[in-house]
């Protein structure tokens, strides 16, 4: 139900293109860096700053060069209301 997808080699994250861009090659798909992005040391205020500020809604999670996986607000909110 996105119109987007992340690309990775192993656990390196490469970039993200728009579904609209997929062809039978997704190699050739124009990749672009995710703008937001999270340490996963990251603190509640720091994830919820960023996440707020994206044109996304969402952050890109790293430990260190490894990508760990995304976080919307959703998520972030559910942490907080438990």
């Amino acid at each position: 139900g996105v119109d987007w997808y992340a690309v990775r080699d192993g656990a390196r994250l490469l970039g993200w293109a728009s579904s609209d861009a997929l062809s039978d090659d997704p190699s050739v798909a124009p990749l672009q860096e995710f703008a937001a992005r999270l340490d996963v040391k990251a603190s509640l205020r720091e994830a919820l700053d960023t996440v707020i500020t994206s044109h996304t809604k969402l952050a890109a999670v790293f430990d260190g060069d490894r990508y760990l996986g995304m976080v919307t607000i959703d998520e972030i909110s559910s942490e907080v209301v438990e």
